[in-house]
């Protein structure tokens, strides 16, 4: 398990497959130890939603998120694209996060450390290697046909420094996926910095943070660099100003309020898609996303088009054939996603489902009598960088688009589940 963690900020289908098979293998173990039967599960269960139990709601709704959508494909006649539904079943993962990352010792949180700075350092030598095309090995394998054979259908996104020439594919094929790589491995890092007892160590901590936070701001990861600096600044602030503790979920509401107000009123009064976004800027770009999956929305506004659809369904809404094939990938907002994939129903589902994690966040800020206990402390900080920052990220894109991406975000929420919990540590937290 700690190699399909570590390969998931780098790899592919091995990664996703050993954090599957943990996240099964501890629930069998777990039913097993208990002497479960069916009805017994079913009474704890019910039993833990009458007594609001994180973890039973936190299951309920994401059962409710995910057979929504289903139905909802099932009743359009719109079939799932499969590469984008099976990513759904990365929620298991969140079993990782909270059942057996708490368990591990320092060795494994630092053999998990090394693995992402390695994994991080691995991914950015390709891309420096990539940034003249070609110069990559691996780069004419991982092409597709048409990149290999005609230059505007090529799909690097690495941009070179200072210019708008994209130069890279492989390993950094998408840009979101690297930021949000780097937002998590400065997580770890600040994390880890609580346990820093020495000035070497702190230093040396320091130092590639800030190799790190370099190669983010020069290259292509820019959100990811201002999302960083915006976590690690609301983190001093927690730490320092106790009080502002209470009002975390507060302000995650606020800034989520206003990060969808901007996706909508940007999506709804983009001009029409006769040619490619009008302006290179970001804003342009994005609003352009925006604005087809507000029409699937639109089009679609109790069930929605279907979990795993929008690629699909997407495709009715552009004029121009050729943008159809280049922009139906997502909108480029994953709660739009939701939105638009699950009607009003499914994106109730998924707005209780982000309550429950800043619910979770907040209340690991609160328990009592654990501010003296420095493992405790860099799990709440590494978690809280992490997930905050993947919630910045999320107006821009669709973060649960890739599979490396949406297991360590499920496990990270896992996690928090389970630093919510009370100072005596049973699953008394309530929702």
């Amino acid at each position: 398990m700690v190699i399909g963690i570590g390969l998931c900020l780098v790899s592919e289908a091995g990664s996703y497959l050993a954090l599957l098979l943990s996240a099964t293998c501890w629930l069998v173990a777990d039913w097993r130890n208990h002497e479960m039967t069916l009805i017994k599960s079913w009474n704890t269960f019910a039993e833990s939603l009458r007594t609001r139990q994180w973890w039973a709601w936190f299951v309920l709704i994401a059962i409710a998120w995910i057979a929504e959508g289903l139905l909802a494909a099932l009743v359009h006649g719109n079939t799932p694209r499969v590469s984008h539904l099976y990513k759904s079943l990365f929620i298991l993962t969140a079993v990782v996060g909270y059942r057996v990352l708490p368990s591990f010792d320092r060795l494994f949180w630092r053999r998990l450390i090394v693995g992402a700075l390695l994994g991080a350092g691995v991914a950015s030598a390709a891309g420096l290697m990539q940034y003249k095309k070609g110069s990559f090995p691996m780069e004419r394998l991982l092409m597709s046909e048409a990149e290999k054979t005609e230059k505007r259908h090529y799909r690097g996104q690495l941009y070179i420094p200072g210019t708008r020439i994209k130069a890279a594919t492989g390993p950094l094929r998408n840009r979101i996926k690297t930021s949000v790589t780097l937002v998590w491995s400065l997580a770890l890092l600040a994390g880890l910095s609580v346990l820093a007892k020495t000035f070497t160590t702190r230093l040396a901590l320091l130092l590639v943070a800030s190799i790190l936070g370099c190669f983010s701001f020069f290259t292509f990861a820019k959100a990811g660099f201002g999302v960083s600096i915006l976590c690690l600044l609301g983190l001093i602030l927690l730490e320092r100003i106790p009080s502002l503790r209470d009002l975390l979920g507060g302000i995650l509401a606020v800034a989520f309020t206003a990060g969808m107000a901007f996706v909508i009123t940007t999506g709804v009064n983009y001009a029409p898609d006769v040619k490619a976004p009008i302006a290179l800027d970001k804003v342009s770009i994005r609003g352009f996303a925006w604005s087809h999956g507000v029409k699937v929305a639109s089009a679609h506004p109790i069930l929605g088009a279907g979990l795993g659809t929008y690629s699909r369904s997407s495709r009715a809404f552009f004029i121009d054939p050729e943008l159809a094939q280049s922009y139906t990938v997502n909108s480029h907002c994953q709660h739009l996603t939701a939105w638009a994939e699950g009607g009003l129903i499914g994106v109730g589902a998924w707005l209780f489902l982000m309550a429950l994690i800043c619910s979770a966040i907040q209340k690991s800020w609160r328990v009592p009598g654990r501010e003296s206990d420095d493992g405790f402390r860099a799990k709440r900080i590494g978690m809280t960088f992490g997930l905050v920052g993947a919630f910045l990220l999320s107006f821009v894109h669709d973060f649960l688009f890739h599979p490396s991406v949406a297991a360590l975000f499920w496990m990270t929420v896992g996690l928090a589940g389970y630093l919510a919990l009370n100072q005596h540590g049973d699953d008394s937290a309530r929702a």
